[in-house]
């Protein structure tokens, strides 16, 4: 079996992997675990900044749905206004135009009346002088 008898070489060889230690985490790890820190620091601020945004993007799009929704029935019902204020003019004109429609024919109506009342008046003041004149055609003589 062999025999280690420990000397200062030992010793020389704890202190030095003692400062090794120490000089590699100053050096090397700290740094190191300080960057992790702040990636992981930067990643979560994103992830944060990405459901606010989420968040934003899902609400404007509801205001979005909304005034869409809105301005699709204020338009609806403006275009029904329309319609019943054009149903309404139409109508006025429809009924204008039937009145006025109705006045000509009673004037035409009169104006004909006027007439064959002319006409009868007019056939009644030569009745006799046709009366004769029919005589006299079918007798084949004169009437007296």
């Amino acid at each position: 079996m062999i025999k280690v008898i420990p000397d200062i070489t030992v010793v020389w060889q704890i202190i030095n992997f003692l400062v090794l230690v120490v000089v590699l985490n100053v050096v090397l790890f700290k740094p190191i675990r300080k960057g992790l820190q702040e990636r992981k620091t930067k990643f979560s601020g994103l992830a944060r900044g990405i459901e606010t945004d989420k968040t934003k993007a899902a609400e404007q799009e509801q205001t979005l749905s909304t005034s869409l929704l809105k301005a699709k029935n204020e338009g609806a019902a403006k275009k029904e206004a329309i319609v019943a204020e054009a149903t309404e003019q139409e109508q006025g004109i429809i009924n204008e135009i039937n009145d006025k429609a109705a006045k000509d024919l009673e004037e035409l109506r009169a104006k004909i009346a006027g007439e064959v009342k002319n006409a009868e008046t007019a056939l009644e003041k030569e009745v006799d002088a046709f009366a004769a004149t029919i005589g006299e055609k079918i007798l084949g003589r004169a009437l007296s």
